[in-house]
């Protein structure tokens, strides 16, 4: 692509937009390249230049979601000690994030992360929380962690009445902090 860099970037984005407002109406599998074409004003030839599929352009917004959010995710989410801040946090990316969170984080967008954004969110949890890489229970609950905190984000983005930010990001906070079962005592 020899073609000045604000118009493939523009071009890029337009395809984004329409994957985006697709897939908030169905799931990727329904999604075809002609409805993200025709959405986006271009032809398949166009985005054929820009994706090799609907999966690599899914894996492109996952790749710039994450390339944005992971400094603020790993050193003010995951890492604060003080519920207020880690509050603060979540709803600055409520706030920023919000409508992309609610279309990307639906149920199963873990286990669709591409491998290597995975595989760099366990290492930086292990390392946060001083925990073996390599140790196989730790996978899994690293594995059971990553599930919960993307289900619930999804829930809260689709319902934001359910609870206030600020209950919100309490009872995450708690979950991440003391454990599920604590935070079910404090409702009994």
């Amino acid at each position: 692509m020899n073609k000045q860099p604000e118009i493939t970037e523009a071009t890029r984005q337009r395809f984004v937009e329409a994957f985006l407002a697709l897939y908030k109406e169905k799931s990727i599998e329904k999604i075809t390249v002609r409805e993200i074409t025709d959405r986006a004003g271009y032809n398949r030839i166009t985005f054929y230049r820009y994706f090799e599929s609907i999966y690599d352009l899914h894996d492109y917004i996952v790749r710039m979601m994450f390339t944005r959010l992971r400094p603020r995710i790993l050193e003010n989410v995951f890492k604060s000690g003080d519920p207020s801040v880690f509050a603060s946090q979540i709803t600055a990316l409520q706030k920023e994030w919000g409508e992309t969170l609610s279309v990307m984080l639906r149920p199963g967008f873990y286990e669709r992360l591409p491998e290597e954004i995975r595989t760099d969110l366990l290492e930086q949890l292990c390392s946060a929380f001083e925990l073996d890489r390599e140790s196989v229970p730790v996978s899994y609950i690293l594995d059971y962690y990553m599930n919960s905190i993307f289900t619930l984000l999804h829930r809260r983005l689709n319902d934001p009445e359910e609870l206030s930010e600020e209950e919100f990001a309490e009872l995450l906070w708690g979950i991440l902090h003391e454990g599920v079962l604590r935070q079910l005592n404090n409702y009994r």
